[in-house]
């Protein structure tokens, strides 16, 4: 898994962010058969595909798999965790710029 996790974060960090979205998602679905929900990369990722979403400007796509992966991050960590509090900025970032 690791030899696909990696190509995508590389390609993300390349700003090849149509071909990292596809690959996170690929990733995250075989992922998630061998990993829990609050494993911290299913959580990396899924912020990963909110960001790579953002940046795309599908500001909606965005928000709606952000909501999710804080709702989930409230219900495992905790309203004051650190990985809901990041992902509440996140949010809150992607409502200053879809305009």
């Amino acid at each position: 898994m690791d030899c696909r996790y990696y190509p995508a974060t590389c390609r993300a960090a390349l700003g090849e962010s149509t071909e990292a979205l596809l690959a996170f998602r690929s990733f995250l679905r075989d992922w998630s058969k061998v990993a829990d929900a609050d494993d911290d990369r299913t959580i990396d990722v899924r912020r990963q595909i909110g960001l790579l979403l953002a940046g795309a400007r599908r500001y909606d796509e965005a928000r709606a798999a952000l909501t999710d992966l804080h709702r989930d991050l409230v219900a495992r960590r905790g309203h004051g965790s650190p990985d809901a509090a990041g992902v509440e900025a996140l949010l809150a970032r992607i409502s200053r710029y879809d305009t």
